[in-house]
Formats: C-alpha cells, sequence, structure tokens
C-alpha cells in the first residue's frame, strides 16, 4: 500500500478543475494506492479491460490503473483519462484503463485505485494483511506488537463491539420515544372518545330503548374499537416494514428483509389494547339505565 496524493486530471492541475470536482473529498487527502495481479472477489469490472488484455503496458508512458466506480463518477473520470500522483515527492503518470464496482460491505481491504502487479516497487509503502485470532489467544498480539514495535495493529472485532455498543444506545433511545409516541397515542384516543361521549350516550339510549341488550352493545362498542385498533396496528406493521427495508437498502446496502408475520401481532396487539382502552373508558354507558342516560343531556 502506497501513500499518493492526485495532483492533476487529463493535464490539469486540481487548482484550475472546476469548483465541483475541487470539492470532492479525495482531493483533500492521499490516497492509498495498491496493486493486484488478479480481480478481487468484491470487485467487479464495469468498463475497459484488465492487466492480461492490456498487452505489454510495460512499455507505455503512463501506467494503467483501475479506478472505483464511485470516485470516477464524483471526478468524471472515463476510459484514457491522464492522472498524475505526488507519492512522497516522486511524480507518477498513469491512465485510467478500467473502472470497477467495489463491495465495501465486506470487511475485506479495498482501494480507489489499482495499478498492475509490481508496478509501483519502487515507491516506498507499507503492507497490510488480515487474520483471525481466537479470543483465548490475544496475548499473542501483546508478544507480536514487541517483536515488532513499527506494526500497527487494528482490532476489528474491538470496533465492531464499540459499534455494537452505540446501536443498543440507538436501539434503547428509539425505544424511548417509541414507548412516548405510544403513550401520547392512547392519550389522544381516550380524548376523542371522551369527545363523542354525548353522542354515544344518545345512541345507547336509544337503541336499549327499543330493546338492545347490554351484551349486544358491549359487543358493537368492542368490536369497532377492536377493528380500529387492528386496521391502526396494521398500518403501523407495514409502515414499519418500509421503513426498515428502506434503511436496509438506501443506508446499509443490504437486500431489504421483510417481517411480515409482525402483521398479526400488531393487528391482534391494537385491537386488544384499544378495545380495552374503550371499556374501561366508557363502561358507564352499559351499566346506566335510558333514563338516566336521557336525563343525563
Amino acid at each position: 500500500m502506497v501513500r499518493g496524493r492526485l495532483m492533476a486530471i487529463d493535464g490539469q492541475p486540481m487548482a484550475e478543475l472546476d469548483e465541483d470536482r475541487r470539492r470532492h473529498e479525495s482531493l483533500d487527502r492521499e490516497l492509498n494506492l495498491s496493486w493486484a495481479e488478479e480481480l478481487g472477489r468484491d470487485n467487479t469490472l464495469l468498463e475497459g479491460l484488465w492487466w492480461p488484455q492490456l498487452g505489454a503496458w510495460q512499455s507505455r508512458s503512463r501506467l494503467p490503473v483501475s479506478v472505483e466506480e464511485e470516485l470516477a463518477s464524483g471526478l468524471r473520470l472515463t476510459l484514457g483519462t491522464p492522472l498524475q500522483f505526488n507519492i512522497g515527492g516522486q511524480l507518477l503518470e498513469a491512465e485510467v484503463s478500467s473502472i470497477r464496482s467495489l463491495n465495501w460491505a465486506s470487511m475485506r481491504p479495498n482501494f480507489y485505485f489499482v495499478f498492475p502487479p509490481n508496478s509501483l516497487e519502487n515507491f516506498a509503502g507499507s503492507y497490510i494483511s488480515s487474520f483471525y485470532l481466537p479470543e483465548e489467544q490475544r496475548q499473542l498480539l501483546v508478544d507480536l506488537l514487541a517483536r515488532f514495535p513499527t506494526m500497527t495493529l487494528i482490532e476489528v472485532g474491538a470496533l465492531l463491539e464499540q459499534i455494537q455498543g452505540v446501536v443498543g444506545q440507538l436501539t434503547s433511545a428509539i425505544a424511548v420515544v417509541l414507548w412516548l409516541v405510544l403513550v401520547c397515542a392512547l392519550l389522544i384516543t381516550v380524548a376523542n372518545v371522551q369527545l363523542s361521549f354525548a353522542l354515544r350516550k344518545k345512541e345507547n339510549a336509544l337503541l336499549r330503548s327499543l330493546g338492545a341488550s347490554n351484551r349486544f352493545l358491549r359487543r358493537v362498542l368492542l368490536g369497532e374499537f377492536a377493528l380500529l385498533g387492528a386496521l391502526a396496528g396494521t398500518l403501523s406493521a407495514v409502515g414499519a416494514n418500509i421503513c426498515v427495508a428502506a434503511v436496509q437498502y438506501w443506508a446499509l446496502s443490504m437486500s431489504p428483509v421483510w417481517y411480515w408475520q409482525m402483521l398479526p401481532i400488531a393487528a391482534l396487539t391494537g385491537g386488544l389494547l384499544l378495545a380495552g382502552l374503550v371499556w374501561l373508558t366508557s363502561r358507564q354507558l352499559l351499566i346506566s339505565s335510558p333514563l338516566q342516560l336521557l336525563r343525563s343531556e
């Protein structure tokens, strides 16, 4: 891995590029350059040719280089675009020979710029590798650093633990917000029921005067709000699935996973919760006589 800074594109220095390209993040720092003999498993060749198909590239004045798709799009690089790099004070002339797409979520080393094999051996660089070490052998890391003090060791497991901790805290915070939203929704439901209480008293009084039984009125009342609660639960489950799928697809670059099994659970929970809440706040309608209900108006 060689550290280098992009100095010119198609013969134009960075200062002479248009504003959109000058603001690209890759121009504000040194980039990691590397070489590869074979196309990586996480790489897909979109345009151009890989090294065996290029022929005798060693005789060219510019080294061929393969560029990552998003970077090429942001800097408007196409096949054949000349590039100039500054590597430790030495200039390297290159030319875009292919464009690749990368899977950055693979947890394997990937690079924006990849050169042919051994083409960067004259530049000072460093080596990068990865290995798996069981938890019970962590002492070997201390011995490794003691033997090779210039080595930089990055524990991916520790990073993942920190990420999991942050995600756990965010999950807890979101859960609190959801509970607050649920409580507010229940309070709004109670308020709506109380607003329609006068009209429902008249309706129940008339129905009971016409011979409707308490059991019938109770079934009508509970059935109405159980149905509303089930519809609300179903809509919330569908909306949650859509939001989760959107986050998975656009934010995490994952294939969407649908949790349709939550639909009946959400519908049942919503129906029981709303029916129970209405029963607690409106059962006075069922135990009062029609005469009392009509006189209370």
